[in-house]
Parts: structure tokens; sequence; C-alpha cells
């Protein structure tokens, strides 16, 4: 994915730099990896943007540039979040509050302030409405009110998780209502709302008017004119609309479109990491232990994959029902990617079936189709039905 708009100019700079400098280990380096990486996550190039807020941390602390790397920790802190990483951002965090207790006196309270926007996300995640609250106040306090309508709609959606924390479920449904009709909020963030919704509406009890906003979320991402990319929604979010649909008989197909929106943004975001260990050695120098997270992230994805197929062959249920998958297809706008939920292999074009942990994804944007494969179908049938 290219960088463009506003920041195209910055990153092409930035990115002829940083070459020039690798290996310096200087404070220009740090500041030069801090920067592009800010600029790579803004455009969705997050785990680049990791590696490079990693590369600068590292090369901080060996120049004992202490509240740069608490502003590389920061960072990552936010990185983190945005991919929902909650174990990897806790233990980040843990290490910046050592790192910001090390700052002379008068930095502490400003570095702290850096860290409260995932702090919140991690109170939410620990149930902890009180400090979610205390924390969004302060963050609002340092920062002001940001008033863009993407920034608002993420205000309103952390108000709504205090309120059902606090248990004002009715308040939160009120508050995330008004932000999804909030002006030039663009669709994609539209939909985050919505899908935040259908969580507290499910939290709620009501079940019903949960799977009817699922089955709009699902429109919307269907909607050819809404120029999404497979892999848009997120992995959780997706993961959560399919087991919700899939309680309902009568909801197998929508539960089956949501499973493969989440299958999408599992490969979409094995894509992205393969790019990121490709393009960052041109760039500087990756120490072995970014080589290592990243295929610990690898394994992840790859868990969550396997979840993914055992949820879509429960849905399915009887094997000599579900569709059958067909390869080598000559229509070059046939790009789905065919998934057996029963072998767990992916359907390559060329009519070759490999293991879906061995497919390596060459496309963010690979739409996703689950069925059963005519060799698990023909097993299923047993041998007297088949021949």
């Amino acid at each position: 994915m290219a960088v463009a708009g506003d920041y195209a100019g910055a990153a092409s700079m930035l990115e002829r730099a940083l070459p020039v400098l690798r290996g310096q280990q200087s404070e220009t380096e740090s500041r030069v990896c801090g920067n592009l990486g800010s600029i790579y996550a803004s455009v969705g190039r997050r785990f680049e943007g990791i590696l490079l807020w990693r590369r600068g941390l590292n090369i901080a602390d060996a120049l004992d540039l202490r509240l740069l790397g608490v502003r590389h920790c920061a960072n990552l802190c936010g990185g983190y979040a945005a991919l929902e990483l909650w174990e990897v951002l806790r233990a980040q965090w843990q290490q910046s509050e050592e790192r910001i207790e090390a700052l002379p006196e008068e930095e502490r309270a400003g570095a702290r302030d850096l860290f409260l926007w995932p702090r919140v996300y991690l109170a939410l995640q620990d149930g902890d409405a009180v400090l979610a609250r205390e924390l969004s106040r302060a963050f609002h306090a340092a920062y002001g009110e940001r008033r863009d309508p993407t920034s608002r709609a993420l205000a309103a959606v952390m108000r709504a998780d205090i309120m059902a924390a606090h248990g004002e479920p009715d308040r939160a449904l009120e508050i995330l209502a008004a932000a999804e009709v909030i002006q030039d909020l663009p669709l994609l963030d539209r939909i985050y709302v919505a899908c935040q919704t259908v969580e507290h509406l499910k939290d709620a009890d009501r079940l019903a008017d949960a799977r009817a906003r699922a089955r709009q979320v699902l429109a919307w991402l269907d909607d050819p004119s809404a120029e999404l990319e497979p892999g848009d929604l997120g992995i959780h979010l997706a993961l959560d609309l399919g087991r919700l649909l899939a309680g309902d008989p009568a909801q197998a197909e929508a539960a089956q479109r949501a499973f493969d929106l989440a299958a999408e943004s599992v490969l979409a975001r094995i894509a992205s990491l393969d790019e990121a260990a490709r393009r960052m050695p041109e760039l500087c120098e990756l120490p072995p232990g970014d080589f290592a997270w990243i295929a610990d992230l690898r394994v992840l994805y790859q868990r969550h994959q396997a979840d993914l197929v055992e949820s879509v062959t429960r849905l399915l249920g009887d094997p000599q029902n579900a569709p059958e998958l067909f390869l080598g297809s000559d229509d070059p706008a046939d790009a789905y990617l065919r998934i057996c939920a029963w072998c767990s292999r992916v359907g390559t074009r060329n009519g070759r079936w490999l293991p879906l942990a061995h497919y390596l994804p060459t496309s963010r944007a690979a739409p996703v189709s689950h069925g059963i494969c005519r060799e698990c179908r023909h097993a299923a049938m047993g041998p007297a039905t088949t021949s």
C-alpha cells in the first residue's frame, strides 16, 4: 500500500533518509524511525509502523535518550491497541511505567499523558469502568476535544462502553445512535460504531435487535458502492457478528458471510505482516527479536484461522449439504479464495489445494468463500454412495 495524500511527500523524504542513516545509531535515525512509523500507521501499514518504532526505541535506549524512548513506547502502545493485541499492549505499558519513573520528575506527568488513550482500552478490557472514565477525562483535559468526525465517533464509543460498564445500557445505546449519524463520518467508522451497537444490544439480551443490526452491517459491507476492501471489518468484529448470527438457524447464510469476512481479515493481517517483513530490511536493520515477534504474530493469526474453520464447520453441519467449492475458474473477476471447512485447505486458481497454514496470501484484498472440497464431500458420502 503506497502512502498517498498529504503524507506522501514527507514519507518519501524519510524513506530516502533512513537508509543513509542506517547503522549510525544516532538520535536523528531514532526520530526518523518514529516519524515514518507514525505515517505508515496512519495509512494502515501498522506492522511496518510498529517495527520502525521498535527500531527507534532500540536506538534511543542505546543512546540513553529516555524521553524519546518513552515516546516510542507510547506509539507502540497505540499500535498494539489498534491491532487488538491486548496482552502485548499490557506488557508494553508495564515496561513503559518503569521507563516513566526513570525520567526527571518534571517530565513524568507529560509522559504519562502520552499513554492515556491506550490505557482507557486496557481498563475497559479489565472491566474497570471507573478507571476508564478517569483516564478518558484526563485525556480530554490534556489534549482537548477533537472535533473531526472520526475522533467524535471514537469518543462516543468510549463513553458508551463506560456507561454500559456502569450499568446504564440504554444510555450507551443512545450515545451510539447519535454517533452513527455524525455528519461526514466515513462509512468504515459508521460500521465500527454499528458493530459496537450490536455488542451492546447483545449484552442487553436484545438478540433479535442485535441480529437485525448485524445484517445491516453485512449489507453495508457487501454494497459495491462502498468501495471497502476485504479485511476492512477486522477479525474480532467479524467473528462476533458470525457467532451472534449462528445462534439463529434462520441466519445461517448471514453467519457464514460474517465468518468469510473474518477469514478475509485474518489473511489481510498475514499479508500485511509478510509485506512488513519483506520491506523493512530495506529501510533499517531489524534485530532477531523483531523477526521472532513477526513469527509469533503469524502463529497467532494461524490460530485465528483454525478457530474460524471450526466455527464454519459447526455452522454448515452436514457435509453432504455444504456448498461444494469448484476451482480453476478462468474468469479474472473470480478472485475468491475457497477454503474447505473440513480439511482446512485453500483452493488455488490452478486447481490445487494447499494446507491453510502453508498458504501465503499475496494480496490484502482477497475475498473468501467457505465450503467443502470435492474430496471431503466424497469421503463424507462414503464409497458406496460415491460410486
